[in-house]
């Protein structure tokens, strides 16, 4: 969020700056007769706009400067710099092998496996309660005047009589692995999920990315600079001119605002993966 907002500081600064430039054009044309004076206060309300715009996002960094300074537990948020670019990345990986990486790695999948483990031992040491116990006793007897004898018995008990009971015991730890192994589809459902979605927002912000870098923003461009020629030269009204700004104005907004998704999209399916992921760098 900081690094977001401190891009859109800077294209309203920068839109500023333009406004500013175009407000003198238009003053030095009215002040010739060349245009009326209503393109004089568009410029002028257009400019405060962008000012107010400016001191929104100049607040706007102080506040999430403090945010993250209170995540990264900084007594002083201002020694947060500036936000460096992210590095342009192309998301190549299959949501299958991410899904299948997720499936392996994910720590709360191997807690309810380790769980299930456990609850099929506990069964396992139930069922022994079925099976007869053998006792083997050996005695030795100290007679007065008399040898001394030694005497062995051995008892068999065969468990008829409380069998009720092991079948309880037995039917408790099946049904606590039958619950164990529900949660488990349950986790795996929500990975899976997690995963796709994380996936997909991702691909998606990259493709409206690539979109305004290739296309949206060129065209922005052009049409502007087209816009300050024809005003200049009396072919363009200031109206036109004004809506050329904020055309491109919107479109940076809306381009930093997907690579802000693409990176959130990317940190979520890091989280949904269960480790860091590598990038395949754009050269």
């Amino acid at each position: 969020d900081l690094w977001l907002v401190h891009e859109n500081l800077l294209v309203y600064s920068r839109d500023k700056d333009l406004v500013e430039r175009l407000a003198r054009i238009a003053e030095r044309k009215y002040a010739v007769g060349q245009v009326s004076q209503p393109d004089v206060l568009r410029a002028q309300v257009e400019l405060t706009r962008l000012i107010n715009r400016v001191t929104t996002e100049t607040l706007g960094v102080d506040t999430a400067r403090a945010e993250l300074g209170a995540l990264l537990s900084r007594e002083d948020p201002g020694s947060i710099g500036i936000p460096e670019e992210p590095v342009k990345a192309r998301l190549e990986q299959n949501v299958g092998s991410l899904t299948e990486v997720a499936l392996r790695q994910r720590p709360e999948l191997s807690a309810q496996q380790a769980t299930i483990a456990r609850f099929e031992a506990n069964r396992r040491f139930a069922r022994l309660g079925y099976l007869p116990d053998f006792e083997f006793t050996a005695e030795r007897f100290y007679n007065f005047d008399r040898r001394d004898g030694l005497g062995a018995m051995v008892s068999i008990s065969i468990p008829l009589v409380y069998k009720y009971k092991y079948d309880a015991a037995v039917g408790e730890a099946s049904a606590r692995i039958t619950t164990a192994q529900a949660e488990l589809r349950r986790l795996q459902d929500r990975i899976r999920h997690d995963v796709q979605q994380a996936f997909l927002r991702a691909r998606t912000a990259l493709a409206q990315r690539d979109l305004f870098l290739s296309t949206h923003i060129p065209q922005a461009e052009q049409a502007l600079r087209a816009s300050q020629v024809g005003y200049e030269t009396g072919r363009v009204d200031f109206l036109s001119l004004i809506d050329s700004v904020r055309a491109i104005e919107s479109v940076h907004l809306e381009h930093y605002q997907a690579e802000a998704d693409f990176e959130k999209a990317y940190a979520d399916l890091e989280r949904a993966v269960g480790s860091d992921l590598p990038r395949d760098i754009e050269q």
